[in-house]
């Protein structure tokens, strides 16, 4: 009896020293996971820092885009004033031309 409950003693100290053994490796498995699960946090947290730069370039470049077209509205409304302005003046040489002739018909007829 003595014998059987040594064998059973030794069986018991064998199985905890098993499990004890299975919970380092858990253990270990567990800190290595932690240290995964730390790593892609921190990659996560690099990827959030890159698209807040990417978001506040992108407003950049939006802003710039707004003001480039807004430039380019004012060219166009000036390149009409100048392109009005430009008829006016044809307009007005035209007449100088016509004033200007009817003055040498009239300076013509009294010349001698």
């Amino acid at each position: 009896m003595i014998d059987s409950l040594q064998s059973g003693a030794r069986s018991a100290v064998s199985a905890m020293q098993e499990s004890r053994e299975q919970a380092q490796i858990s253990v270990s498995h567990d800190r290595e996971a932690g240290e995964v699960l730390a790593h892609n946090a921190q990659a996560v947290v690099g990827i959030a820092d890159g698209n807040v730069q990417i978001s506040t370039v992108s407003e950049e470049q939006a802003a710039l885009a707004n003001e480039i077209s807004q430039n380019i509205s004012s060219l166009n409304d000036s390149i009409g004033e100048v392109v009005s302005g430009g008829e006016q003046s044809a307009i007005a040489s035209q007449e100088l031309a016509r004033l200007a002739s009817g003055l040498q018909q009239q300076v013509t007829r009294f010349t001698v």
